[in-house]
């Protein structure tokens, strides 16, 4: 572009001839073409066009080389009424900015949309009015199109890890997490992300592994360190157990390595299963097989010496295959004799016919039990009655029992009691019939054989219809059928007495009455319920009284229940009678978890004290109360509650209940911290960008008052012809300060421009092979100027041979310049020293001083943003070398630190690898 400048003809143009120019716009173009990065200048009015080479690609095919010299508006006419209205903002002496913009330009015949990071500054002429406008961009097009495509591209990759059951981890060749699923994580007890990469480093302290054989695995043999080795190995099974956490897992882990094009190993991906369910479910076969066995022998043990009979059969024949002695002894045949029998041999005949059904039933593996109560026939011709359960103890594929085991229990004693009782409620029958109430009896399953003649009387139904387990179903109200059914049933099946009340209609005119029928099961011998005695008694007066009693009551539940809070009553004396049911819906207990002074175990320690003084001072005052407390809550986390309550009076005037609400404030509470928490850290991030600002402001100021300076002072010795100052010595001197303040003026944009890109992920390295001793030594020549200005000689120098290492040679130029400076700003006049080794692969650069060092505390936060140690000399300076520094040398794979202690100067170390681990397109700071 220098060339195209010297070649146009300016005299045809706004600016005029090259000669005319004012200084301002001369050193604001040499600027601008020596520049390196994309800039351009519009100046004057008609804002006549310069840029550099940097900027040409920015212009396309259609507008350049006529953009130079031409006017802003004639190059740009499609996105002027987009940036016309912001130079008008500039115009008038404010700067303008923003990244990733959006334009549509047509700078190749149609139009496309493009994205600029970009500064719009005013340029002022020398004297001091804005003349210009000047542009320091760069297109992000193709960074914002690829991040999009990445995103897209780490979207489809996350919704594959997240949909995987295996946990998935990915690691670098140093061990670094570079991927790990939601599955791996939960496997290895992190709860994020972030928690991950925190333990990398510190693995044997977080895990423990060992084989199956139980031997612990050094780390050198962990699936991890393996495939990083290049092991490929599939379903290694582990027993890990989580340190912290005191848990274990077996996980069967399986290692790829990943090589690059060339072959060489770049990743390490693990899958890993969690086996723990398998293992167990395998133990627990071990286990049940053995537990088999043991009761296989347990049965062989107690065969004979069970107080049951028990008899193994072949069900399709009935015959008896094996027996116990018990068995012998019911029937009174011998095992042999049993042996050569059936089960059809030895049943009474009037039971055969009753078995059949039940039987067949069985036979066809339609049951799986089968139960009766029946007769054998002794061997002496006696008759035993048998309560027989039969199971089956193996089964064909369809489910039909081929072996039957039978259990078989004397209770002919039971038999007998049982007809003892039947004789007793023979005698019962005539007393039930002269009772008021209705009574009734049933069997134990449920069927109604009795009632007393005062069923018939209310009911009307006739003595001669058949009794049974629907005999009151006509009777009850439509209502009442399924909660007597139920409750009924429930008692039949628990042998638990029935208490229930419902309404009976009246034969003589359908009239329904309630009545409370309760029921007791009478227990026979062994415990099972032989009967049922029930009795229902009309209670229809005083239900009528209960339903207006309990209208009111009706009201007020309503009312607790459809209001959001929570309703309480308490005594006098401070315990709670009442909770409404919104406390299980706010708090997760019941009600009754509350009452008496059960509410206050839940309180948070801090408040506890406060609220049980503040509620006994307002009870003793008879006045309401009203504060803030926290409440546990069934899932273990506190909640804000705000109660309010009042006394209540009876109807002597006398204080003897407190009613109040608890109110659910978790939110409110949540959302004032919030909004304190942000309004904190809103004031920090205005009073950083403001003393920013300030300090960044006086730094620019400075060189520009000091070249505003000179300039007066040359036209004054042109004004008046005066010789003094105009003499050659005296101009060389004046260049040289221009210079030293333009080179400042440069030092601190470039320092802006470097926190630009490093905020937004745009720090180019160019890595190329050189000599790292030749580079430091070229600094320290290059710097002389600088030296013998602070009155300092030249660094005392220490180097081993050349270390050749590939780097970036202008960004480590700006790391040794950036330490260099900071050793004669900081180093109290004294001598530095700079030392380069080579440390194995590494390369080690060391830059000493003998100044007033830095305190222990503030080693990390000098290389912060805009931070400087407070020297008295006030030294200047923005605060972004050290900053600038750290990031140039991460980004080659290294790092830099400081050791210093106050008094006693400072040694800046800086290491980084010979063969560079250069970051790509970008460094990002978090």
């Amino acid at each position: 572009m220098g060339a195209l400048v010297r070649a146009l003809d300016w005299s045809k143009t706004a600016v005029g001839p090259v000669e005319g120019w004012p200084s301002t716009l001369k050193a604001t173009v040499r600027t601008l073409l020596e520049c390196r990065l994309p800039m351009y200048l519009a100046w004057g009015r008609e804002f006549t066009q310069f840029y550099n080479d940097a900027y040409r690609p920015i212009l396309g095919s259609k507008k350049h080389p006529q953009a130079m010299g031409g006017r802003a508006p004639d190059t740009w006419p499609e996105i002027w009424p987009t940036i016309g209205p912001m130079w008008d903002e500039v115009w008038q002496g404010r700067s303008f900015g923003s990244d990733h913009f959006r334009l549509t330009i047509e700078r190749n015949g149609y139009p496309e949309d493009c994205y600029f990071n970009f500064s719009y500054s005013p340029v002022r002429d020398d004297s001091g009015a804005v003349a210009g406008v000047l542009v320091t961009c760069a297109e992000t097009t193709a960074q914002v199109m690829s991040e999009r495509h990445l995103k897209e591209e780490r979207d489809k990759l996350n919704n594959i890890l997240r949909d995987l059951n295996d946990g998935l981890l990915i690691v670098d060749l140093d061990g670094n997490l570079v991927e790990m699923n939601a599955v791996a994580l939960r496997m290895h007890g992190y709860s994020s992300w972030e928690e991950a990469q925190r333990e990398v480093v510190n693995r044997e302290a977080h895990f423990e592994a060992r084989t199956a054989e139980g031997r612990v695995l050094p780390l050198s043999e962990w699936p991890v360190m393996r495939v990083l080795r290049g092991e490929r190995f599939s379903d290694v099974e582990l027993l890990v157990r989580l340190r912290e956490r005191n848990t274990s897992w077996i996980g069967a882990y399986s290692g790829t390595p990943i090589y690059d094009a060339e072959g060489h190993l770049r990743l390490g991906v693990l899958s890993v299963r969690d086996v723990t369910e398998r293992h167990q479910l395998l133990e627990n076969e071990k286990s049940a097989r053995r537990e088999v066995e043991k009761s296989e022998a347990k049965f062989r043990s107690i065969f004979n010496l069970v107080a049951v009979g028990i008899a193994r059969s072949d069900p399709r024949s009935g015959r008896f295959l094996e027996v116990n002695r018990r068995l012998e002894e019911i029937t009174g045949y011998s095992s042999e004799e049993l042996l050569r029998l059936t089960y059809s041999d030895i049943t009474h005949p009037e039971d055969w016919q009753r078995d059949q059904d039940a039987f067949l039933a069985f036979l066809g593996g339609r049951t799986a039990t089968l139960r009766s109560q029946k007769r054998y026939v002794r061997k002496d011709g006696r008759v035993v009655w048998v309560n027989l359960e039969a199971v089956a103890g193996s089964c064909d594929p369809a489910g039909r029992p081929l072996e039957a085991i039978g259990i078989m229990q004397d209770i002919t004693e039971e038999k007998q009691a049982l007809q003892a009782v039947e004789e007793s409620e023979r005698r019962f029958r005539v007393l039930a019939n002269s009772m008021p109430q209705i009574v009734w009896m049933a069997r134990p399953d449920g069927t109604f054989d009795y009632f007393n003649e005062r069923w018939f009387e209310y009911t009307g139904s006739s003595t001669e219809a058949p009794l049974g387990a629907e005999s009151c179903e006509g009777v009850l109200h439509p209502d009442d059928c399924a909660k007597v059914r139920e409750a009924w049933r429930l008692s039949i099946r628990t042998g638990t007495p029935l208490y229930t009340e419902s309404r009976l209609r009246r034969g003589s005119d359908g009239a329904y009455h309630w009545f409370l029928t309760r029921a007791t099961p009478v227990h026979g011998d062994d415990g099972a319920v032989v009967r049922w005695f029930g009795t229902s008694t009309d209670i229809d007066q005083q239900k009528r009284a209960e339903e207006l009693l309990a209208h009111s009551g009706e009201l007020f539940r309503r009312v607790t229940e459809t209001i959001p809070q929570a309703v309480w009553r308490t005594h006098l004396d401070g315990s709670a009678d009442y909770f409404s049911q919104r406390f299980y819906e706010i708090v997760g207990y019941s009600s009754e978890d509350f009452l008496g002074w059960g509410w206050s175990e839940l309180l948070h320690p801090d408040d506890k004290h406060r609220v049980l003084q503040e509620w006994q001072r307002c009870r003793e005052a008879f006045i309401p109360i009203s504060y803030e407390f926290r409440l546990l809550g069934s899932d273990g986390g506190y909640r804000w509650f705000l109660t309010q309550g009042n006394p209540h009076r009876n109807e002597r005037g006398e204080v003897d209940k407190y009613y109040g609400t608890w109110t659910q404030i978790d939110d409110q509470k949540h959302a004032q911290a919030e909004l304190l928490e942000l309004t904190e850290e809103l004031q920090a991030s205005v009073h950083a960008r403001d003393e920013f600002l300030s300090l960044a402001s006086h730094e620019l100021k400075t060189p520009l008052t000091t070249l505003k300076l000179q300039a007066q002072l040359l036209q004054r010795g042109v004004e008046r012809n005066d010789l003094r100052l105009m003499g050659k010595e005296r101009l060389g001197q004046l260049a040289e300060q221009s210079n030293r303040q333009i080179a400042r003026l440069e030092r601190l944009i470039d320092d802006m421009l470097d926190i630009s890109r490093i905020r937004t992920g745009r720090l180019t390295l160019r890595p190329e092979e050189a000599d790292f001793v030749g580079l430091v030594r070229e600094v320290i020549e290059r710097m002389q100027p600088q030296f013998s200005a602070a009155r300092l000689p030249a660094p005392e120098f220490s180097a081993s041979a050349a270390i050749v290492g590939l780097f970036d040679w202008l960004r480590m130029e700006q790391v040794i310049t950036n330490l260099l400076t900071n050793a004669i700003r900081y180093g109290g006049g004294q001598p530095i020293a700079v030392r380069v080794a080579e440390a194995g692969a590494r390369v080690r650069i060391e830059v000493m001083d003998r100044g007033v060092g830095i305190s222990p505390e503030d080693h990390e936060r000098i290389f912060e943003r805009f931070e400087r140690v407070e020297n008295p000399a006030e030294v200047s300076g923005l605060g972004l070398g050290l900053f600038i520094t750290r990031q140039i040398v991460r980004a080659h794979g290294g790092d830099v630190r400081v050791e210093s202690q106050l008094g006693h100067g400072s040694t800046f170390i800086v290491e980084l690898p010979r063969t560079a681990v250069i970051a790509g397109e970008g460094v990002h700071v978090v």
